[in-house]
């Protein structure tokens, strides 16, 4: 039995996107994904357990998090996120040319807030350019996180 309701689904190249709604007082216990994902806080807020912090997620926030890394989650509110799971053969495609966040981490900036109004928008456009649209925002995306997850955790602004 899922932990959480799935709204809309949309399958693309590489990314798998849904829209989820997490009962208040949900606790998932500790686990990894075998694919990286971000998250998106459409409604409400959830905590993201890691082995060395405890972050709150709120609405706007951006959350990337790599492949096999240990986290749980609590929901103490109901919440609806926007998930973007991310095929092992994209982040191939640009490990040898491109610096990817290798850690968890916040994808943060004015760039960050307006994709991710491109991205709800283009998520329930449906039509016949929104698959192309949203891989091209999803990338830059990428692009961003890694600029700013980082550049964070290097001491940068």
């Amino acid at each position: 039995m899922p932990f959480f309701q799935v709204v809309r689904r949309r399958d693309l190249p590489g990314f798998l996107l849904s829209e989820r709604i997490y009962p208040a007082g949900l606790r998932i216990p500790p686990h990894h994904h075998e694919h990286a994902y971000i998250s998106l806080v459409m409604e409400g807020e959830y905590a993201e357990i890691l082995a060395e912090e405890t972050v709150r997620c709120y609405p706007g926030a951006f959350r990337y998090m790599p492949p096999l890394v240990e986290q749980a989650n609590e929901f103490a509110q109901t919440t609806c996120c926007l998930l973007v799971r991310i095929e092992a053969t994209v982040l191939a495609r640009f490990e040898s040319r491109s610096t990817l966040p290798q850690h968890p981490g916040e994808i943060q900036g004015i760039a960050a807030a307006w994709l991710g109004k491109r991205i709800y928008q283009e998520f329930q456009a449906e039509d016949e350019s929104s698959s192309l649209a949203l891989q091209g925002i999803l990338l830059e995306l990428l692009a961003e996180g890694a600029r700013t997850i980082e550049a964070r955790r290097n001491g940068e602004n």
